[in-house]
């Protein structure tokens, strides 16, 4: 799978030179991959984010007319670019296409996480800091900053070892959990809570989407984990084929 090129600009959506950075970066992705990539989506929460913001006032309003009735515009790269609203983008492209995601937040740069056929991603931050989950998850590339190796997003080894232990197992392929993978989950899950660790559901579901679940199955993992943490006591692990062997290969990081 061709990986795909993410960009957080250091300026929010309402800096004057916000969108002409976006496109030049943009572009920088289109040329970089082979095959060029020919098509670009400025993806909006609302069709208004076109109509009396900052975005419109550094737009021609021909051209942002053109985008708000759902036409496109040809790029001087010859590259096609049009708008898309969350609310109809579900699913993703049918060839290689390059998302400047304009009045970016973590929400909405997770269902670009779950897209298909995204070549590359320009975020522009809604305001600066909004994106840090995104940022966390990916390390983009920031413009006039060194470029970073992603950080680990679970400090505790055991349970990183048992997400990676679950990983191997469920189909990442599957826009949700199906009963086994569920099934898998939950006895992960119950026999760490029941080993004392526990963490931030949020950052399993940011790890399972770094490794490849389909966001709503990782969104799933989050809310069986929210449910099994918060647990007063330790939960049973009588049904649980060889829980303490498990358990102990995860302390070995198996």
């Amino acid at each position: 799978m061709p990986k795909i090129q993410r960009i957080l600009l250091p300026v929010d959506s309402d800096a004057p030179e916000s969108w002409l950075m976006a496109l030049q970066f943009a572009e920088q992705i289109n040329t970089a991959s082979t095959p060029n990539v020919i098509d670009v989506v400025l993806l909006l929460h609302v069709k208004d984010n076109l109509r009396h913001t900052g975005l419109a006032g550094m737009m021609d309003s021909a051209h942002s007319k053109m985008l708000y009735d759902g036409k496109q515009l040809t790029l001087p790269s010859g590259v096609k670019l049009r708008m898309e609203t969350k609310r109809k983008l579900s699913f993703g492209f049918s060839r290689p296409t390059t998302i400047i995601a304009f009045y970016a937040n973590d929400e909405i740069l997770e269902q670009v996480d779950g897209l298909r056929n995204v070549a590359g991603v320009v975020a522009v931050p809604e305001y600066l800091g909004c994106a840090s989950e995104w940022k966390a998850r990916w390390s983009p590339l920031v413009p006039g900053e060194e470029r970073e190796e992603p950080a680990a997003i679970i400090d505790d080894p055991v349970i990183e070892a048992a997400m990676k232990s679950l990983s191997r197992l469920i189909n990442k392929g599957n826009g949700i959990l199906v009963p086994r993978d569920k099934e898998w989950t939950q006895e992960t899950l119950r026999i760490l809570r029941n080993k004392g660790h526990t963490t931030d559901p949020a950052n399993l579901k940011s790890w399972a989407i770094r490794d490849g679940w389909q966001v709503k199955a990782a969104g799933e993992l989050a809310k069986i984990a929210t449910k099994i943490f918060d647990m007063k006591s330790k939960p049973s692990l009588a049904k649980i084929h060889d829980p303490q062997g498990k358990y102990e290969r995860w302390q070995r990081g198996e």
